[in-house]
């Protein structure tokens, strides 16, 4: 009887820690979040609660948050931010951050999926829709996935490469002609404008 209750024991033991281990790092100083995602060249999921009193943002925490499956793919998209707005340490940054995403949160949970480097707001979620995690997983990336995110990494990534862009050559020389008609064209005012001074 007792090897069963120890066994038993160690079993429930072993489920609290996979469940401790599992939840995802967030990183709570937003200059240092910034720093990490574009070091790494991720972008940034910033989470703001209402607080710890709130059911819906307990529910997105409990039900997606604090997820095995969220924790292990989140971590390899994206750098996790979270800032409880309501936190009387934390009213400067939070007010910072409140000024320049307020447009964006108009009520809590609200989770923001921003570009590191410019901090445009890609995409974002309010409250909780009853997600799974793999189903809210799926929406995030679908934020990155929008034809004028995907357009505009491609044009990031054309102008970081040696090879130039189709027709960017062409453009260049249709470029430089036009200014030499340009200057062709001052030239001939200037001509113009002197013999009809008399220089």
């Amino acid at each position: 009887m007792p090897l069963k209750s120890l066994l038993a024991s160690c079993l429930i033991l072993l489920g609290a820690l996979s469940t401790a281990f599992a939840e995802a790092t967030w990183l709570t100083n937003i200059d240092e979040a910034k720093k990490v995602a574009i070091k790494e060249g991720k972008p940034l999921l910033l989470f703001f609660p209402q607080g710890d009193w709130s059911p819906l943002c307990k529910t997105l925490h409990q039900n997606i948050f604090s997820t095995e499956e969220f924790a292990k793919e989140a971590a390899g998209k994206y750098v996790l931010f979270q800032r409880s707005v309501r936190l009387a340490p934390e009213r400067a940054q939070s007010s910072e951050l409140m000024k320049k995403y307020n447009w964006y949160i108009p009520s809590y949970p609200t989770v923001l999926l921003v570009d590191a480097k410019t901090g445009e707001v890609l995409g974002r979620t309010v409250g909780f829709g009853g997600w799974t995690p793999r189903q809210y997983l799926d929406k995030l990336a679908s934020f990155l996935n929008r034809p004028d995110v995907v357009l505009r990494e491609e044009i990031k990534r054309a102008r970081r490469s040696a090879a130039p862009v189709a027709g960017s050559e062409q453009r260049a020389d249709d470029e430089q002609a036009r200014r030499r008609e340009t200057k062709g064209d001052l030239a001939k005012l200037g001509e113009a404008l002197r013999r009809w001074i008399g220089f």
